[in-house]
Order: C-alpha cells, then sequence, then structure tokens
C-alpha cells in the first residue's frame, strides 16, 4: 500500500465520548413523542428544557395526535396538602402520579372548580368571574372562554366538549349549570369567525340534566324528572344545533333502585349503563343497554356479555370509555371501572374524603377495590364509607 493511501486513526483511550441527550433535533424528539404514551410525555418532559419545550410545542401543535389506544387516568380528589398540585390514578401502572403547580395561577381554592374533563384537557370553572377555563396538563395550554353572562349568578356544574381542542380549533362547548334552582344547558361555538364571544341557552325548558355525551356531531343528555328519567338529543351538525328526539330508558324491576346512569359509546354503539341496587339484600350491580335508533323509536336492548371490551365509567360522560382487553391486557374483559368519592364518619375524625377505584364483573357481579386514598392520609375498614355519587374524573 503506498504511503500516501494510508490513514491514521488515534484514539485516546482515557477519553470517553458521552452523547449529549438535550442537544438532539428537534425533528428527532417528535419523532420520539409521536411513539409516546400520555404518562411517557410526562417523563420526557422531565429530562431537559429543551425536551420540556419540544413536547410543549408538539402537543400544542397542529400535527400532534393523541398514541391510540392507551390506558386513561382517573383524576382524584387534591388532597389538603396538595396546594396546587393534582393527582392522577394509572389504570395500568396501579400508580398515583403528583403534577405540581398543575393549577398555578387559577383563583383561590375557595373560589374555583374542576368541572369537567374531555379530549385530555380539564375544565375549570372560576366563581370570580364566572368564567370557564380549559386547559392542558401535559402541553399547558390554557383556553379561556367567554364568561357564561346568562341571567344572575350562574353556578357551573359540568361542561363538556365536542372535540380536541388540540386538533380543531373549532369546536362546541356545552355546559350544564344552576340557575337559582334550575338547571339548564348552554353552549358556546369556539373558534367561529362570527361571534364567539357568547353563550346561548339550548333548551327553553328546565330540566334536572344530568349527564351529556358527545358523538358524531350528536349531543346526547340525560334528564332526570322528579317521576321519570328522559335522554334528549341534539343535532349540531348544521348551523345551529336543534333537537331531533327524546326518549325513556328502560323500567326498573320490582325490587330494584336506580342510583347513577351513564352514557358511553362502544365501537360505534351507545350503551346505557345503570347502576342499581337490589332493595333486599342490599348490594349494588350494574345493568348495560345497548341503544338501537330506528326511524321512529329508540329500543333499549340488553347486554349480559361486553365480551373484550371494559367500560370506564366517569361523573362526566366526555371522559367515560370503553376500551379494548386485547389492546390493553391489564384491564378485565368484561368490566366496568368506576372511580368515586366517599365519605367516612368516623369517632376520631367526623369527616373524612376517600377517593377510591373499583373493577365490577358483568358475569360474576363480583367487584373489587383496586385503590383508596384519603384525604387526611388515613385508611378506615370500608364498611364505615357511605357512597356519594360524585366522581374523580377520567383524563386520557
Amino acid at each position: 500500500m503506498a504511503e500516501e493511501d494510508k490513514v491514521v486513526v488515534s484514539c485516546d483511550c482515557n477519553t470517553t465520548l458521552r452523547p449529549n441527550w438535550s442537544e438532539l433535533q428537534l425533528d428527532l424528539l417528535e419523532l420520539i413523542l409521536k411513539r409516546l404514551a400520555l404518562v411517557d410525555i410526562a417523563r420526557f418532559k422531565l429530562v431537559s428544557s429543551s425536551w420540556y419545550a419540544a413536547a410543549k410545542s408538539y402537543i400544542s401543535g397542529p400535527v400532534y395526535k393523541p398514541l391510540l389506544p392507551q390506558t386513561p387516568w382517573l383524576m382524584l380528589p387534591r388532597q389538603r396538602c396538595d396546594v396546587d398540585a393534582g393527582r392522577f390514578f394509572s389504570l395500568s401502572e396501579k400508580k398515583v402520579y403528583i403534577f405540581k403547580n398543575l393549577f398555578q395561577g387559577f383563583s383561590g381554592e375557595e373560589e374555583r372548580c374542576l368541572v369537567g374533563s374531555s379530549h385530555g384537557w380539564l375544565v375549570m370553572w372560576d366563581l370570580n368571574v364566572l368564567r370557564v377555563h380549559l386547559f392542558n396538563p401535559i402541553s399547558g395550554d390554557r383556553i379561556k372562554l367567554p364568561p357564561l353572562g346568562i341571567g344572575p349568578m350562574p353556578r357551573v356544574c359540568k361542561v363538556f366538549l365536542s372535540s380536541d381542542p388540540s386538533c380543531n380549533k373549532k369546536f362546541f362547548v356545552v355546559a350544564i349549570y344552576v340557575q337559582i334552582v334550575e338547571t339548564k344547558l348552554a353552549f358556546h361555538k369556539h373558534g367561529d369567525d362570527g361571534d364567539n364571544t357568547t353563550w346561548t341557552d339550548l333548551d327553553s325548558v328546565p330540566k334536572r340534566y344530568d349527564k351529556l355525551i358527545f358523538q358524531n356531531g350528536l349531543l346526547f343528555a340525560l334528564s332526570l324528572g322528579e317521576d321519570s328519567k328522559s335522554i334528549l338529543v341534539w343535532d349540531f351538525r348544521g348551523t345551529y344545533p336543534c333537537r331531533s328526539t327524546e326518549f325513556q330508558p328502560p323500567e326498573k324491576e320490582v325490587g330494584q333502585s336506580s342510583f347513577a346512569l351513564y352514557l358511553v359509546e362502544s365501537l360505534g354503539e351507545f350503551l346505557l349503563v345503570e347502576k342499581l341496587r337490589n332493595l333486599d339484600s342490599g348490594l349494588f350491580y350494574y345493568d348495560v343497554h345497548k341503544l338501537n335508533f330506528t326511524p321512529n323509536r329508540v329500543e333499549c336492548l340488553k347486554v349480559k356479555c361486553l365480551q373484550n371490551r371494559a367500560l370506564v365509567l366517569s361523573e362526566n360522560e366526555s371522559a367515560s370509555m370503553s376500551l379494548s382487553t386485547l389492546d390493553f391486557p391489564e384491564l378485565e374483559a368484561n368490566s366496568i371501572y368506576v372511580a368515586q368519592e366517599c365519605y367516612s364518619f368516623g369517632h376520631t375524625h367526623p369527616f373524612d374524603l376517600y377517593s377510591t377505584v373499583a373493577a365490577y364483573n358483568l358475569e360474576s357481579k363480583d367487584a373489587h377495590l383496586m385503590v383508596k386514598t384519603c384525604s387526611r392520609g388515613l385508611q378506615h375498614s370500608m364498611h364505615d364509607i357511605r357512597e356519594s355519587m360524585v366522581f374523580p374524573y377520567v383524563f386520557s
């Protein structure tokens, strides 16, 4: 080999080359982010300031699409020591995560109220200015909606979104609110080219609205009347929403007492889930019906088995969901997962608030407790707990 063809490579064996991961190019970081689930994106942001900025930019950008499917989280009530922190329970990992400074920048604890979770966004009601705020705990983005401004002193109870604000800047917001003693529905069209600074009442007749669900441009609203329950349907696919139909859920059998109703979309079908109590035994159980829409009426067909599906129920119906146990083997097939707040009354502490997550099998009718936390950090026996129909929100 000629002298000029020789290549001499010198190597200092005492020098160790360590890659600087914080200096990865933005396009490489986005390729990584596209393959991460929610919990992994939260960890991703903690690596460095550049990774934090990349994650925030990616989630806020127009190309962001959540990795599907992924196991949802359940947002648990905050404990007294949390201040501005938020607590989430991962169904897949069975762990509680704490997000510090989650509520920083909002009004004080006495003036704010969490009223929903939808498409990965949390919804806050500010009592001081009568305004609804949307905020994404992963990206940190916030959307300030106009003041409700409908009559004297409205109080928002629940808020629902028609689509993900991260993917579509034009979406509907529907709120269940109470004015004096009447429960009403109001909607806001966000991102419209015209006047998008107002809320409009959806129904001229007040009803006891309790649950809502958006699907394919249709809004399903569950009304709990004094004598009967009904489900009303509005069509949002036109220039202005209009009511299309109304029907009643199936009648209860003798010896049953109804405690809660839920609406869930599953594989393109609508399911009506009812929590019942046997008056003789005192035990709670769940019934599931499929809603079959025909031109003239709505049929309620009882579902005995969910097959390879698991339902996650939430008081906020925008967050209730149906998941495949083939995609999520950590979930039990033919099961219903319910998160709720419970209160106990004891001799030592007159009032304690718990958060529980339980799984109910539709076939065996057995339930088992997955997690239980107490706002005082104490544990009590389950027989001390009295149920309250207030549920933590599902976040995904």
